[in-house]
């Protein structure tokens, strides 16, 4: 899978973009816009705070704000405001012969996952899977340093996680990491906008959704072949993704897909809607090494040495 984008450097100049949902907290955004201030000229044009029903805005204003940024020779990155739900409505309008020309990455999660994905498959450009705008203020120093230097740094494709990461299945896997919110890469299974997953890592997170809907989506996901081609999963947060009353868990659904697709399988990635969320680059390739159901695993870039502690 060959991509990428062009780095940044201190001072460049972002644009924010809302190509999904209305901005709903205001202090947490001029949060994030004050961080990223601090590294980056930050361009933030009115249209991100309009509101029509739950967008930010119309299809037409939403997408002319993201297009303007990818079309604007100044600006380095697109920064998505927030998530939630819209992005899947511009995803055909949207011009991608122009996005592979510009090259620059937007960086978000969530509802964002659609036009990463779709930049990746059509426009053969790297993403950044990381904080919005909204979430931006509230990560770690440390966490904020990585998504910097992964945006900055031509050698710095992926670092492990400050965490400890658990196995759910044996297996060792080297690939590219791709992928994100599992809603949304449900909704583009059988689309032109979902790139081609064979012999990737396929990152998988999701918020509010049911054990049983979780299930729903993998097993779709495995019925239209895109699991069979995969080489290893590695899970993110599924936040408030509470039981129901016949008490199966998002970890029950998770260790039996692990069962039943045989390849390495590990969860514990701190990505996705949790209060924490380490960026990664889209496609950056990853060694993945799981040991028995429980035990550590680790990931690290290929070609060092350093793993997740």
């Amino acid at each position: 899978m060959e991509a990428s984008f062009h780095k940044l450097g201190p001072g460049s100049r972002v644009a924010v973009a809302s190509p999904s949902s209305a901005i709903v907290d205001r202090a947490a955004f001029r949060a994030g816009i004050r961080a990223l201030s601090e590294r980056y000229e930050v361009s933030v044009p009115p249209e991100v705070f309009r509101v029509k029903g739950f967008l930010a805005g119309t299809d037409r204003s939403r997408l002319r704000t993201l297009v303007a940024a990818i079309g604007d020779a100044s600006t380095a990155a697109i920064f998505a405001a927030r998530g939630g739900h819209g992005s899947t409505r511009l995803l055909a309008s949207i011009d991608w012969e122009e996005w592979y020309r510009r090259r620059i990455p937007i960086v978000g999660f969530s509802d964002v996952t659609a036009i990463q994905m779709a930049a990746l498959a059509l426009a053969g450009v790297s993403t950044v899977h990381g904080p919005t705008v909204t979430s931006l203020a509230r990560q770690p120093r440390a966490y904020l340093a990585h998504l910097f230097r992964l945006l900055e740094d031509p050698s710095y494709d992926f670092a492990a996680p400050p965490c400890r990461l658990r196995s759910l299945r044996q297996g060792r896997v080297t690939g590219n990491l791709v992928g994100g919110n599992l809603t949304m890469l449900d909704q583009l299974a059988g689309t032109a906008f979902l790139p081609d997953l064979s012999g990737c890592v396929l990152f998988v997170e999701d918020v509010g959704e049911a054990p049983y809907r979780v299930d729903r989506m993998l097993v779709h996901l495995r019925n239209a072949g895109i699991l069979d081609r995969i080489a290893g999963v590695l899970v993110g947060d599924f936040t408030a993704c509470r039981p129901r009353k016949d008490g199966v868990t998002v970890d029950d659904v998770l260790e039996e897909h692990a069962r039943t697709l045989r390849i390495p399988f590990a969860a514990g990635m701190p990505s996705g809607h949790g209060r924490r969320n380490w960026a990664f680059l889209q496609g950056a390739v990853v060694d993945m090494k799981c040991g028995q159901r429980g035990e550590r695993a680790t990931l690290m870039p290929v070609g060092r040495t350093e793993a997740s502690p």
